[in-house]
């Protein structure tokens, strides 16, 4: 299994059956709905906050104290809990579109400091980078509609980080980089003019992408 990138609260909705040894010695079944679930630092545990349907609470698990797990829909047992949760995600909304902000981060790092160049992340420039997200990543890929809400919310990426980025970037084949400066330019010409760092981080975009000579 491939690990997270880090230990951050994941959003789920997904039911289990578990059983759990509680403090009198004692066994106690119960059915939970999963919300939420974090990994371990070393990636072989998980905290799972969930809902208990037994004591119509949300409690949180710790999956290295769960004795047995069973998954109601498919009434087979779920060996590796870890793994179970992350593969759910993966196949989740929120999950795919964490699998493509990653797949094409240095991208993304790159239109999102052009967007952000004036200050302001319009909504126009939000659709064209979703647009080409999408485009890079086929049918695979969520909406445009659902990804570019979410780029409101990413961290503005540093220079150094642009800068970086521009790096691993020269990279990509030449089809690929022409069509990411093409990109770059639609986002600083959603309006009239090109203000604040918008041209001289469109002209490093050139320039590292599109090199004279």
């Amino acid at each position: 299994m491939d690990l997270p990138p880090d230990q951050s609260d994941r959003p789920l909705n997904l039911e289990l059956e578990i059983a759990t040894a509680e403090l009198d010695g004692t066994t106690l079944r119960r059915r939970i709905t999963v919300k939420r679930f974090r990994f371990s630092p070393c990636g072989t545990a998980v905290t799972l906050g969930a809902h208990c349907h037994h004591r119509g609470e949300f409690q949180d698990f710790d999956s290295a104290a769960i004795l047995q797990c069973l998954d109601p829909e498919s009434a087979a047992v779920v060996a590796d809990v870890p793994a179970f949760l992350w593969t759910c995600y993966g196949s989740s909304r929120q999950g795919r579109l964490e699998r493509l902000l990653g797949q094409f981060a240095d991208e993304l790092v790159v239109l999102l400091h052009l967007g952000r160049a004036d200050g302001v992340l319009q909504s126009q420039e939000k659709q064209c980078i979703a647009a080409y997200l999408v485009e890079r990543a086929g049918p695979a890929s969520p909406p445009a509609a659902e990804i570019a809400p979410q780029l409101t919310w990413l961290q503005s990426p540093s220079e150094e980080r642009f800068q970086a980025a521009l790096e691993v970037l020269t990279s990509l084949e030449p089809a690929v980089r022409h069509r990411l400066v093409e990109i770059g330019r639609e986002v600083v010409d959603v309006k009239a003019s090109r203000d604040g760092l918008e041209q001289p981080r469109l002209d490093a975009l050139v320039a590292a992408l599109l090199p004279v000579g």
